[in-house]
């Protein structure tokens, strides 16, 4: 997805938005990925400023570490605009929505080639999670199946200690778009809280 095909997502979402310095970048060159945090920006990367934690020193680091754009509240236009005066912003009034949005975007809906089964419930969660993975692996253990879950996240390429109930979208992303590359049919289990919030319902109808 490109810069300008994203605008015109925005646009059909009902997302308004305001953007600044689009000419100090192509816009239709491919946006290589999406990043909330800093340490994870990869030349090409759209960065998102957002958290009541943000630091105006993560985007001077993003953009140091190739971001070529950035996306941020309506609220921090004229603070991130001190720091990254020639970088291209997108300002919107939700960020988190926007970069819901985004995220899937760039990744190229990866979910329309997985099969996924939600789970949720007040105990069991996990349990239940790994006793399905093991059914679908059959003989073959790590094979088919994904999990995404307040213990690890496994998406066929890497295993890594989960750090979120529910992983911000980028992240979520990022690792659903691994999951039909590296897993022969693949299937994807995914441990929602059991109180899911108005984000997350969001998030997993986009």
């Amino acid at each position: 997805m490109t810069l300008h095909e994203l605008l015109a997502l925005f646009t059909s979402k009902n997302i308004e938005y305001t953007t600044a310095h689009l000419d100090a970048v192509d816009q239709n060159a491919q946006l290589t990925d999406v990043a909330s945090d800093s340490r994870e920006v990869t030349p090409g990367s759209l960065f998102v400023c957002k958290g009541a934690s943000f630091s105006p020193a993560y985007l001077a680091s993003a953009v140091e570490a190739g971001a070529v754009a950035y996306l941020c509240q309506q609220s921090l236009a004229e603070e991130l605009q001190a720091v990254a005066p020639n970088v291209a912003a997108i300002r919107v009034d939700d960020v988190r929505l926007a970069m819901a949005y985004a995220a899937a975007g760039v990744a190229g809906h990866p979910d329309k080639k997985l099969t996924t089964i939600g789970i949720t419930g007040t105990k069991g969660k996990s349990t239940c999670s790994y006793m399905l993975r093991a059914i679908l692996d059959g003989d073959e253990p790590y094979s088919k199946c994904g999990v995404i879950g307040g213990i690890e996240v496994f998406d066929g390429k890497d295993t890594q200690p989960a750090h979120n109930t529910t992983p911000e979208a980028p992240e979520l992303w990022r690792h659903l778009k691994s999951t039909p590359r590296t897993l022969a049919s693949p299937t994807l289990t995914w441990k929602f809280p059991a109180r899911a919030s108005s984000t997350t319902a969001r998030l997993a109808s986009i």
